[in-house]
């Protein structure tokens, strides 16, 4: 099925200041493909070009089950994984939605975490979740059941992010302090092997730039060909690292930028202050999503002749029936190909007010809230929206 959809997205993120190691082992391999952003060139676009089909999947509803904050999906097996980052747990639905069972294990013990900071599957379909308060990584089989714990990660390090490699080792992110601050174990970008001892640096940080934090969406995600994509939010860049080996892939070069004036300044009021907020590496194209105080915008660029495209800030009803979108874009999943969103019942409300809405779509939303009144659709979980991208 093709799709229409038009780009929209208003979410803060995160700042700071780099530098490479320059080490035989560690150093930035290739010269990245620059991509300039020019705001006055921006324009509206479609998905047509990019989406092969899609796929809605309404989450079921049950007392023991409501979600209030999707922050990221897995798909592993004929299982979905729902993280909630409000609720501190992990939501298990089958391929069609219907609940299953849940890990719900907030606690001090030796098989809860204190804080549900990150989650991860790993080579052997393990559930790893990060404990950001309590340092440590706790370990659940497939089932939802204990299986160990790893604690002092990182030497009780601050990580903002981390994601679990090929080779059973774990790649972490810290934005917000420096090598001076910490040393280059805990700054920047890091590699702990799996009992949590430090193996490598990437590079540290050494300056600081304002910063704006976003927990829905992860500077690290797992693409293709067992390899690690990496947001730079400081540098404005893209790295690809695979087998140990660091690569500079893509570089955006902002038209007026600014940023050096505002090392050690705070984000409030900086107009011209624009920051890649997110990312998706999805098939053959990798999206990300911009931000300043007075506007946001995307690019889509293509990996098949590296050109790309910067969207405007615009709505996804342009009189033309689109298809149902909903508000939270860029959700983190662990598929390679899958673009994901999802909207609430106060979305399908509004959508169903479209006079413009396509009979097609408007066939889908009205099955899934078929037999259900106002208020229920209010209070439903959220349906997922999958979209396949070439």
């Amino acid at each position: 099925m093709k799709t229409n959809i038009l780009f929209i997205l208003g979410m803060l993120l995160l700042f700071s200041g780099c530098k490479n190691e320059n080490n035989t082992s560690n150093s930035v391999q290739n010269t990245p493909i620059i991509i300039p952003i020019e705001k006055q060139n921006a324009q509206p676009i479609s998905l047509t070009d990019y989406v092969d089909s899609v796929k809605y999947i309404p989450l079921d509803t049950k007392d023991e089950n409501l979600i209030n904050h999707l922050t990221k999906v897995f798909f592993v097996d004929d299982k979905i994984l729902v993280v909630d980052g409000e609720e501190m747990r992990i939501l298990f639905f089958d391929k069609s939605g219907e609940y299953l069972y849940k890990i719900d294990k907030q606690g001090k013990g030796p098989e809860e975490y204190t804080v549900l900071h990150t989650v991860m599957v790993d080579e052997e379909k393990r559930i790893i979740v990060y404990d950001s308060m309590g340092h440590k990584l706790v370990y659940y089989s497939i089932d939802g059941k204990f299986l160990k714990a790893t604690t002092e990660i990182s030497n009780n390090a601050l990580i903002r992010n981390i994601i679990n490699l090929p080779n059973g080792n774990f790649l972490c992110y810290t934005y917000n302090l420096t090598s001076e601050q910490v040393g280059e174990q805990a700054s920047g970008l890091w590699e702990i092997d799996s009992n949590g001892v430090f193996v490598r640096s990437y590079f540290a940080y050494e300056t600081l730039y304002p910063i704006v934090h976003n927990y829905d969406n992860s500077n690290l995600q797992a693409n293709a060909k067992e390899s690690i994509s990496i947001l730079d939010i400081v540098n404005q860049k893209i790295f690809h690292l695979h087998e140990g080996k660091l690569t500079e892939y893509l570089s955006f070069k902002i038209d007026n930028d600014r940023r050096k004036e505002y090392a050690g300044k705070t984000y409030t009021e900086k107009k011209d202050y624009n920051i890649c907020i997110n990312f998706q590496e999805k098939g053959n194209r990798i999206f990300t999503g911009w931000k300043n105080t007075e506007e946001g915008f995307h690019t889509i660029f293509s990996k098949q002749n590296n050109e790309s495209i910067l969207i405007s800030k615009k709505t996804f009803w342009d009189g033309k029936g689109k298809i149902p979108f909903g508000r939270k874009l860029f959700i983190d999943n662990n598929s390679s190909d899958i673009l994901l969103t999802s909207f609430s019942g106060t979305d399908i409300l509004e959508i169903l007010e479209k006079e413009n809405l396509q009979q097609q779509y408007r066939k889908q939303i009205e099955k899934i809230i078929a037999g259900k009144n106002e208020t229920e659709i209010l209070e439903m979980n959220p349906v997922l929206l999958l979209l396949y991208i070439k």
